[in-house]
């Protein structure tokens, strides 16, 4: 199961036998706006390391209010 943590609303997402994925869409935390670009696939390992686990994180800049906005979905 992913979860996004910040930044991210997911859309869908699968789990394999080795991997999981989701697509999500970019989302500002501080003013909430969703910009209208394509949605984003990733695939995620399963499982991870203990101390780290499994993640994916990027940023971005909000166009409507102009802040970084950190993307930080878990696997």
């Amino acid at each position: 199961m992913v979860i996004a943590t910040r930044g991210a609303t997911v859309l869908s997402e699968y789990e394999g036998a080795y991997t999981c994925g989701a697509i999500y869409k970019r989302r500002c935390d501080s003013c909430a706006y969703v910009p209208p670009t394509r949605p984003i696939c990733v695939s995620l390992p399963l499982g991870g390391t203990v101390a780290h686990g499994t993640y994916h994180k990027e940023s971005f800049i909000c166009p409507f209010c102009e802040s970084r906005q950190v993307v930080q979905l878990r696997g």
